[in-house]
């Protein structure tokens, strides 16, 4: 359920900026981010299915399955550091009263 919530909160993100943030020093920043990490959660997300129907076909695919795995293992570590750079260049502007 993580990752549909990240999912959900990575979209909704890039829907903010590009709605109301397009003026902020960050802009292209947050649009290639947010966008990588969608990418990569879709592209880690069809590796799970892959990955599933190899497991389930027996020893002769566990070397493809265990590779597989490793993309899996280096696509989340890829998504965590994105957000983390998410994160730390979201801007928020104080609208003024």
């Amino acid at each position: 359920m993580m990752d549909i919530a990240l999912i959900t909160a990575n979209a909704n993100q890039l829907r903010y900026i590009l709605a109301y943030n397009q003026g902020s020093s960050t802009y292209y920043i947050n649009v290639v981010l947010l966008s990588a990490s969608l990418m990569l959660q879709v592209s880690v997300g069809l590796c799970l299915v892959l990955r599933g129907r190899l497991d389930l076909k027996g020893n002769s695919e566990k070397s493809q399955a265990k590779k597989l795995n490793n993309y899996i293992v280096m696509g989340v570590f890829l998504i965590t550091i994105i957000n983390v750079f998410i994160a730390s260049f979201t801007v928020t502007t104080e609208s003024s009263s």
